[in-house]
């Protein structure tokens, strides 16, 4: 009987593996401020293009925004570079 139950869910665990899987759209918002960031943004859209049964289907404008929380008149913090990207993902 174990081993019976055994092969049905090996059954349904490999069905389930070729079958197609539901695209949904997602959304990521993006930022940086450190350091090249312009650069950790676009390394952020290629890396997330790379993720396996993932699109990068758009790409918003780059925007500068100030730091929240950050005395402006002081350059402790410099300002941000932000962007959102939408995914269509199987994961």
């Amino acid at each position: 009987m174990v081993q019976a139950a055994h092969r049905a869910t090996k059954a349904t665990k490999a069905d389930a593996a070729h079958k197609p899987r539901e695209v949904v759209i997602a959304y990521v918002a993006l930022g940086a401020n450190l350091g090249d960031a312009a650069a950790a943004l676009k390394q952020a859209v290629h890396d997330l293009n790379a993720l396996p049964l993932t699109l990068v289907s758009k790409t918003s404008s780059i925007y500068k925004t100030a730091a929240l929380g950050i005395d402006s008149s002081s350059d402790s913090s410099p300002d941000y570079l932000n962007a959102v990207v939408e995914l269509q993902t199987s994961l």
